[in-house]
């Protein structure tokens, strides 16, 4: 390959990245006003949190991950704490680990299927949304009057 060939790849890599970057900060500076906003409960995983977050944090995320590479996993995991957004914590993390995945968005791709498909995963009781804990489940009473 010729020099000059290199150098326009590279170049065209940088300004991608810097591009996605950039966009990143702003889909994720918008939606992380979103998500204050919500009263979103802890301990919910993966499909749950995709149903409930806007597709800006996703999408966003996903950027983040094209732009820095395997850099992007510390950062992620920084954002989704500070958000409680564990669910989505550890796919993020895997996900940017694994080299040359970073063109696919992978969150955004997921955020799309659950919502097509209709997919309602590991939803808490609703009565976690507005801060109550929900009843525990009661057993049915035990029958002693079963002959042995």
């Amino acid at each position: 390959m010729d020099a000059s060939l290199l150098r326009d790849i590279g170049i065209s890599f940088l300004i991608v990245a810097g591009a996605a970057l950039a966009m990143a900060v702003v889909f994720l500076a918008v939606t992380i006003e979103q998500i204050r906003h919500l009263h979103l409960p802890s301990g919910m995983g993966f499909v749950a949190t995709l149903r409930r977050v806007p597709f800006g944090l996703v999408l966003g995320l996903d950027l983040l991950d094209l732009a820095l590479d395997f850099l992007s996993a510390p950062i992620s995991w920084i954002i989704l704490t500070k958000l409680n957004l564990q669910g989505l914590r550890t796919v993020t993390a895997i996900e940017s680990l694994f080299p040359f995945t970073q063109p696919i968005p992978t969150l955004t791709l997921a955020w799309i299927v659950v919502r097509v498909l209709n997919i309602s995963g590991d939803e808490p009781s609703l009565q976690w949304l507005d801060g109550r804990p929900p009843e525990p489940r009661q057993l049915p009473p035990r029958d002693d009057t079963r002959d042995h």
